[in-house]
């Protein structure tokens, strides 16, 4: 079996990867298959709805992966810890808070960088023109890694950022960060992987075996050019939601009802 071969001389590189089963972090795995490296992925558990279609997702991908005739690599399984098992750090959350305070930033990104801090050098799966990239970009400076047969990577330049940025994402490598959902399905085609890509999940609030199509990841999903992956039903439900926002926004103006608070939104890494 392809995941049981043994590295030649022990010499290929371990990448450690966050992987959610959802479609950025799956870009990433599918795309380091073809290469002689040992992939170490980890998803972290903290309660979500969508952890049960999440795992099952990473399962069905690792098994098509492995029998593929083009993986080279070594696609360990995935270890999976709780955000509980994750130690506190003072220094973090309050990078955490700073930013927190300054716009909407997922409480994702506390225990995220907690585990990077031991895991140093673990990739996340921030894309092109999210709230994210556009936080790294105002508050530092991002530099580019040429990894040679590996390609290019993405870190944060600790000698341009801000002493909270590097607190809460100088750990991280940033491998898929100048490419769009759209980029990314468009080399998925070409390649021929479309169809496992296909798999991945990315709803945090799933309605039955299908994605909502209302909560933030749906919403953020369809606005990146991935609507083909929602069925009438789960369009409809957001199409309900847009138009119930709309008409907040316009009761608002007749003061009937109070505008909602306006804060810049960072999505989930998927």
């Amino acid at each position: 079996m392809k995941n049981l071969k043994v590295s030649i001389n022990g010499h290929w590189p371990e990448i450690y990867v966050f992987w959610t089963g959802g479609w950025d972090s799956t870009f990433r795995i599918v795309s380091l298959s073809g290469k002689e490296v040992i992939i170490r992925p980890y998803y972290i558990k903290d309660n979500r709805k969508s952890e049960w279609h999440e795992l099952n997702a990473i399962s069905v991908i690792r098994q098509e992966l492995i029998n593929r005739a083009s993986t080279r690599c070594i696609l360990n399984p995935v270890e999976v810890l709780k955000v509980s098992d994750i130690p506190g750090d003072r220094e973090i959350m309050a990078a955490y808070n700073y930013f927190r305070q300054r716009c909407h930033v997922g409480s994702q990104y506390d225990w995220l960088a907690r585990f990077a801090k031991q895991k140093k050098g673990i990739e996340l799966g921030i894309t092109k023109n999210g709230g994210i990239y556009d936080l790294l970009k105002t508050h530092g400076k991002i530099k580019k890694i040429n990894s040679g047969a590996l390609g290019i990577n993405y870190s944060l330049d600790h000698s341009a950022s801000s002493r909270e940025l590097i607190t809460l994402f100088g750990n991280f490598r940033f491998p898929i960060m100048e490419l769009s959902k759209t980029e990314m399905k468009k080399e998925a085609e070409d390649t021929g992987f479309i169809g496992i890509m296909n798999k991945t999940v990315f709803c945090h609030s799933p309605v039955g075996d299908e994605p909502c199509g209302e909560c933030p990841p749906c919403d953020q999903a369809i606005n990146d050019g991935m609507k083909y992956r929602f069925s009438d039903s789960a369009l409809f439900r957001y199409r309900i939601k847009k138009l119930k926002k709309q008409i907040r926004l316009l009761l608002s103006g007749t003061g009937l009802v109070s505008a909602p608070a306006r804060s810049l939104t960072h999505k989930t890494p998927a």
